[in-house]
């Protein structure tokens, strides 16, 4: 009898049902999909529509079809779940299958901290900012923020890690910008703000016009080998059984 040896791969962006390989090197902490609802295939972490207009639409991700989730106003936004829950103090990188739908660059965020003060502590994704410049927020915005400039922007899985090795940048599996590590989460207290699409901290940050195929959480820095191989296959992950 013959053993099928080959690993099988997802070709689309799997639906609610699947399971994650727990043991697999590249399961994240939290794997949020948006097959018709905004779901954590691996906790099983259930994000809430919070305002606005946002649609599940097609959203194929670097040949990947299926459904994502589409802010289509300024205001629209997501929540993922708490703080406090998704993300640690320290070595974390976040994962987004994300593109724009328009031309026009805004003071907008991908993901963030729902925080209205803008005191504490702080986390955020500009993919771009109204500057055209990509940040990446971590903990604060002076020596937590790196910036990347002179970027394209199309259907792109970025990478964002915070790590003894160096705070990152990644744009389809090339680096774009690093510097020394951030401070800690911790510095800055409790986390109480949810985690959210098209939120920032401070309230200043709208969302974007754009579609997010999927978000997948780290509670480590991942290594070079390890986001070259999410960027190729952002679902070797998960179970490609029935």
């Amino acid at each position: 009898m013959a053993i099928d040896v080959f690993p099988k791969h997802w070709s689309i962006i799997p639906p609610v049902t699947a399971r994650p390989i727990r043991g697999h090197p590249l399961c994240p902490r939290f794997g949020f999909i948006f097959p018709g609802k905004t779901v954590d295939l691996v906790q099983n972490v259930i994000g809430v529509v919070a305002s606005g207009a946002s649609l599940y639409t097609s959203a194929s991700c670097r040949g990947f079809a299926g459904v994502g989730r589409e802010h289509t106003l300024t205001s629209d936004f997501d929540r993922l779940g708490d703080g406090n829950l998704l993300l640690p103090n320290d070595n974390i990188s976040f994962v987004l299958g994300y593109s724009k739908t328009d031309g026009t660059n805004r003071t907008a965020s991908a993901l963030g901290g729902e925080n209205g003060t803008g005191a504490g502590f702080i986390v955020d994704m500009n993919i771009p900012g109204s500057d055209g410049i990509v940040y990446w927020n971590w903990a604060n915005t002076t020596t937590g923020r790196l910036t990347a400039s002179g970027l394209t922007f199309g259907d792109d899985i970025w990478c964002f890690t915070q790590g003894p090795r160096a705070s990152e940048i990644w744009q389809n599996g090339i680096l774009r910008a690093t510097m020394a590590p951030g401070p800690s989460k911790s510095t800055y207290g409790a986390n109480t703000e949810q985690l959210a699409l098209g939120k920032a901290q401070g309230g200043a940050n709208t969302s974007d016009l754009a579609k997010w195929k999927f978000v997948f959480i780290y509670w480590r820095q991942l290594q070079q080998r390890d986001i070259t191989e999410i960027t190729r296959n952002p679902f070797q992950w998960v179970d490609p059984r029935p």
